[in-house]
């Protein structure tokens, strides 16, 4: 049943969720990291996830 789901999404709303997904997972791995600061850079192709 979720496959049906997710086969029936529009791909943008795909995309788009995706892309959270990575933002979500950067900031995760950089907290588990102890990595300290304000400010942190990752890659994110031309920038239109901000």
């Amino acid at each position: 049943m979720p496959s049906v789901i997710i086969a029936n999404l529009n791909p943008a709303i795909t995309h788009n969720l995706e892309k959270y997904k990575a933002i979500k997972k950067a900031f995760y791995i950089s907290s588990i990291e102890n990595i300290q600061g304000d400010y942190f850079e990752f890659g994110v192709f031309t920038g239109s996830s901000f």
